[in-house]
């Protein structure tokens, strides 16, 4: 019985045909590929890895499989001619012998150029791939225990965490951010070309000598690969803190790792009364997409039109803007009332575009004014040194996020209820005194979907290995 689409072809191909086959053709079935992760166990001779297979209305049953060193997407091999069951399921054995009496987990005679501690796997059968899946190369108990001790993260949240809780976080956080499939190069070429994978034969092959397929079935090869994995400037990216380079605007060289940062942060949670679990996760996930993954302190390109101009662009943490909000924290922290003075005695301005229109003098125009020259003097260069250091140093790129968290009473939004994210997003990204629409939650967030994304990845770090 010809299905639909064989009609379609032979429409295009102009065959005759009864049109009755059109009232009991069927819909060609759909392929599917699953693979499941089993275990990770050895013997006298080999290391061995088993997973389990489920092929859907494949043609086919030879399959290849790829391991990926988690991490180093570059550092992986392939596993050509496997026997899965093409419309069922399978268990899948894969042995690696062990070598000169070593315990390491995968030698370079096995294919891999270093040892890693843990893959992703994925397997190819019949013109499609299966989805990405872990595999821990560790006995289970000490997983498990690992786990127990080093993972979950909301255990530790009101006792504070260490350089290493921060560092393992962060890795944590980066492998969960954008995954995807990118090319897989062969690097031993000059210039490096990408690979290739025989849709019949299932082998990955490297291009021609031209950089072109290798067979006239072949289709370029992918790989898994995550934030984490992505580089800067040539550079992994891996758990780096404050990587874009900007000697200007982004926290000095000396702040940039995990002992100043720990230090910092956990002065900020117990000074701002950060506590709970879900405060926490809430504010990380905040951070972390003003400042784009923790990679820089400063807003650019500008996303907004700041008050006062762009030198008050996003600063810190949590991207403190405008020049009412920094005068606002700098009166704070030094008992003084400079703001106040300034709405109490700011002046009009009028001004043409052709039309007469008038505006309100700006901070930095009220303290340059002569009438205010005396007010100005007292403080007004301590107050821009600030401004810069709210990007360039870390305790004031971590205080001035406590302070505005703490200032706006966002730990009271900062709830594990429905549209809290929404909530919480609205004081940040908008302004502290907009009416939240639960009708329209997104309304008036910039990067809302990224906001909730970061949320449910740093929730799922969080409470991954909790009881």
């Amino acid at each position: 019985m010809p299905t639909k689409a064989q009609l379609a072809r032979w429409r295009d191909l102009d065959i005759p045909f009864d049109g009755f086959y059109d009232t009991i053709a069927k819909d060609e079935p759909v392929k599917k590929l699953e693979i499941r992760y089993v275990s990770f166990t050895e013997d006298k001779a080999n290391f061995i890895i088993t997973f389990n297979v489920t092929g859907t209305s494949l043609k086919k049953k030879v399959a290849t499989m790829t391991m990926v060193a988690l991490g180093d997407p570059f550092n992986s091999v392939s596993y050509n001619n496997l026997t899965i069951n093409p419309d069922g399921s399978s268990n899948l054995k894969l042995n690696f012998p062990k070598r000169n009496n070593q315990n390491a987990l995968f030698l370079p005679d096995n294919g891999f150029e270093s040892n890693p501690t843990e893959l992703l796997a994925f397997i190819s059968c019949d013109g499609i791939s299966s989805t990405v899946v872990s595999v821990p190369l560790t006995k289970a108990a000490k997983k498990e225990e690992k786990v127990e001790s080093a993972k979950c993260f909301c255990s530790k949240a009101e006792t504070g965490f260490s350089k290493t809780d921060w560092e393992n976080l962060i890795t944590l956080i980066r492998k969960q951010e954008n995954p995807q499939l990118v090319p897989d190069m062969n690097y031993k070429t000059k210039p490096p070309t990408v690979m290739w994978i025989d849709t019949k034969t299932n082998e990955v092959l490297p291009a021609n000598a031209n950089g072109k397929a290798p067979t006239p079935n072949s289709i370029k090869h992918y790989i898994p690969q995550t934030k984490y994995d992505e580089k800067d400037d040539g550079v992994q990216i891996k758990n780096r803190l404050f990587y874009m380079d900007d000697a200007d605007l982004n926290v000095k060289e000396s702040q940039r790792n995990y002992s100043e940062f720990a230090k910092q942060m956990n002065y900020l949670f117990t000074q701002h009364e950060i506590k709970t679990c879900i405060q926490k996760i809430h504010f990380l996930s905040q951070i972390y997409v003003e400042t784009q993954g923790l990679s820089k302190t400063y807003e650019d390109p500008l996303n907004t039109s700041p008050s006062g101009g762009e030198f008050y662009r996003g600063r810190g943490l949590l991207h403190l803007t405008h020049d009412y909000n920094y005068l606002a924290y700098y009166d704070d922290r030094n008992n003084t009332s400079y703001l106040k003075t300034y709405k109490e005695n700011k002046k009009k301005i009028i001004y043409y575009t052709p039309k007469k229109h008038t505006r309100y003098q700006t901070i930095d125009e009220f303290y340059a004014d002569p009438d205010n020259k005396d007010i100005a003097a007292k403080f007004w260069d301590d107050f821009i040194r600030i401004v810069k250091l709210v990007s360039t140093d870390l305790f004031f790129a971590c205080d001035t996020a406590g302070w505005y968290w703490e200032t706006y009473k966002i730990n009271d939004i900062a709830t594990d209820e429905d549209l809290s994210v929404a909530r919480v997003s609205l004081k940040i990204n908008n302004s502290p005194y907009e009416k939240f629409d639960s009708k329209h939650p997104r309304k008036g967030i910039n990067s809302y979907d990224e906001r909730v994304n970061f949320f449910n990845i740093i929730k799922k770090v969080f409470n991954e290995g909790c009881k």
